[in-house]
């Protein structure tokens, strides 16, 4: 089975993640200021709002994806594919961890600038 779309990306993505935000959080623990603790409130609920809207965004699409898929496969008698379903719940993750990932990346960019 091919790799889905998005899962390379994804996969980046996470791992990036996973060390950005240890570093974030021990800036943030070892530099309290409370500017800084309104700010991070904010850009959470900002960011969790639009990765909430992202994902139910692209997972109203699939009902209508997949009837088409499921009429098609009919039709032309291919079986649907698991990479192309793969590939949608995919694309599901990816809308709704870019705007995380985003804040985030620019949270540690904007913070390691203020250390130097």
């Amino acid at each position: 089975m091919k790799t889905p779309r998005n899962a390379r990306k994804l996969q980046n993505q996470l791992s990036e993640l996973s060390v950005a935000v240890p570093a974030i959080v021990t800036h943030r623990l070892l530099n309290p200021s409370e500017r800084e603790t309104e700010r991070m409130i904010a850009e959470k609920a900002q960011a969790f709002t639009a990765s909430w809207i992202g994902m139910y965004s692209e997972m109203a699409t699939l009902p209508w994806r997949w009837s088409l898929e499921v009429m098609q496969s009919v039709t032309t008698g291919r079986s649907i594919s698991p990479s192309k379903i793969m590939g949608d719940l995919n694309d599901v993750a990816a809308a709704g961890l870019k705007p995380v990932y985003d804040t985030a990346m620019a949270n540690k960019r904007r913070l390691s600038k203020r250390k130097s």
